[in-house]
């Protein structure tokens, strides 16, 4: 198979198929990058092992908390700790392995205003 059609069919650009192949044959390793080129492999984690062992324990205590509540208590616990829902979530999910409800709050007024609707179609 030619280096064009290994491309085409790796879905690669040409020029990266014949780079690597250059870096290959200079003997050097494919996928490593140079010293300060590029972007960084990885961002450091904003949350660590204590934080995780916080959060493990603050949901054996309470396994009704919601996401809300968790982030909440770890703020408020671990001072100057920024982390968005998002990040949260991916963290509780991911490396704690628990699964997460989300609290979907509605007013009293809505409430009032369904149940009253729920009572009028039951009486006609």
């Amino acid at each position: 198979m030619s280096l064009r059609g290994a491309a085409e069919e790796l879905k690669i650009p040409k020029s990266t198929a014949y780079d690597w192949k250059k870096k290959f044959e200079g003997g050097g390793d494919i996928f490593s990058r140079k010293e300060g080129s590029g972007r960084p492999k990885g961002r450091p984690a904003i949350l660590n092992e204590e934080h995780q062992k916080y959060l493990v324990e603050m949901i054996d205590e309470n396994p009704s908390l919601v996401l809300d509540q968790m982030m909440d208590n770890l703020t408020s616990q671990f001072e100057g700790l920024q982390i968005s829902k998002t990040a949260l979530y991916d963290f509780i999910k991911n490396k704690c392995r628990i699964s997460v409800k989300r609290a979907y709050f509605h007013s009293v007024d809505t409430m009032k205003l369904k149940s009253a609707e729920l009572i009028k179609k039951a009486h006609d």
